[in-house]
């Protein structure tokens, strides 16, 4: 089976932010606008009782986009300088529900069979999604507005994904990681939605506890 790789880099941003100022930034270096999409990811992570993919660096996920529900399964592959390879596969499912889920997965070298049907945590992202072209490279420059959910606990924040759709290459995204470090100041990130949601739900929620 096909094993799709995703190689991207994420940025975590604040209410100074200026999505243009990385645009201009990109296109005054060569690359060209292709698309823009706006939509709302609506996604459920499921784990096991220990948490085997959090600490493994993966993720098992039910996504609705546009009303159509997605199961992905990622996990971890390299982890380079400034960015992260992980196996990305990701399949239409009939319905939204986690036996649906498991079973687009049960031909994959991947153990899921302990995971757990009570989804550890919710995301809501509010995606703005431009592609852009450089020579013979496609990347998707995402701007998320995301809302971590768990239990009664809610966390907020923003932050930038670039990742490669087509055109493996390295150096390129080593100098896109060079230019916004340089220019705007950006805070890098290798965590991923899954493992920093839990962080920032779980921590507010020890907090509240102990001023209680």
């Amino acid at each position: 089976m096909n094993k799709p790789i995703e190689i991207e880099l994420k940025y975590l941003t604040n209410k100074d932010f200026k999505l243009a100022r990385l645009l201009n930034l990109l296109t005054k270096n060569g690359f060209i606008i292709l698309d823009i999409h706006d939509v709302i990811n609506i996604d459920k992570y499921f784990d096991t009782p220990n948490k085997d993919l959090l600490k493994d660096g993966a993720s098992l996920r039910i996504r609705i986009v546009n009303n159509k529900p997605y199961g992905t399964l990622k996990y971890p592959v390299n982890k380079y300088n400034n960015y992260c390879e992980r196996i990305e596969i990701e399949k239409e499912i009939e319905e939204e529900d986690f036996n649906s889920l498991l079973n687009i997965f049960n031909d994959i070298p991947y153990d899921i069979s302990n995971v757990c049907p009570k989804p550890t945590l919710s995301i809501i992202n509010h995606r703005y999604e431009i592609y852009l072209k450089y020579e013979d490279v496609i990347i998707a420059l995402a701007n998320d507005d995301v809302t971590y959910k768990k239990d009664n606990e809610e966390e907020h924040e923003t932050m930038i994904e670039i990742e490669i759709k087509e055109g493996l290459n390295y150096k390129l995204l080593d100098n896109i990681n060079d230019l916004i470090i340089n220019n705007l100041g950006l805070i890098p990130t290798k965590e991923n939605k899954y493992k920093r949601g839990l962080r920032l739900t779980t921590s507010k929620m020890l907090s509240r506890k102990k001023h209680q």
